[in-house]
């Protein structure tokens, strides 16, 4: 959906230079590989964060980047009618810096948190779950656009007569309800070892 955004804003950066669509993503991809270093590196050295904590942060900050990304959208639609013109691609960087902060919470405290749990002839699957997982994720949210499509008008070939950012609210409170069975499990997970969170 940010690429479909993207291609109706306005990607001029200087007179000469358009930016690609489809690299908007690569905010995301630059957010995370910079934020691993410095949450491993500082944060956790100076704050004890357990793997559960880590991926319940990531859940706030997965529902505050869709919050943002439908903000900007509504924002955008709204300028449709003003003089302005497209409003900047570059309006699509903070939730993408966002959601790139959230893998780098997610990705790393999953793999720990099931490498720490999991019996010792079954941690080396501990990847093989998080792709699953990641596997599993796609087909629904698949299947969630698809619903989208064939029941609402929010999502149509034309952008600009698209209501994104209704699609983006509706996954926001999806996964806000999310998080609230992901607190409710943690809360009653027992771990093997000492409390995880």
């Amino acid at each position: 959906m940010i690429i479909l955004q993207a291609m109706v804003m306005d990607r001029h950066l200087g007179p000469d230079f358009l930016i690609p669509a489809a690299s908007t993503a690569t905010f995301t991809l630059a957010a995370f590989v910079i934020s691993i270093p410095f949450l491993e590196g500082i944060v956790y050295k100076r704050w004890h964060i357990s793997p559960l904590q880590r991926i319940g942060i990531s859940h706030v900050l997965a529902i505050l980047s869709f919050a943002c990304t439908a903000i900007i959208e509504s924002i955008r639609l709204a300028s449709l009618d003003g003089p302005g013109g497209a409003m900047s691609v570059l309006w699509l960087v903070p939730p993408l810096l966002l959601m790139g902060l959230t893998e780098a919470f997610t990705v790393p405290s999953q793999l720990l948190f099931y490498f720490q749990e999991f019996p010792e002839s079954l941690r080396n699957s501990s990847a093989g779950v998080t792709a699953l997982m990641t596997g599993i994720g796609c087909y629904l949210s698949t299947t969630v656009v698809a619903a989208i499509r064939r029941d609402t008008n929010w999502w149509q070939d034309d952008t600009d007569q698209s209501r994104l950012d209704n699609v983006y609210w509706l996954m926001a409170a999806l996964m806000l309800l999310d998080f609230g069975f992901f607190l409710l499990y943690a809360v009653l997970y027992k771990s093997r070892g000492k409390a995880i969170i």
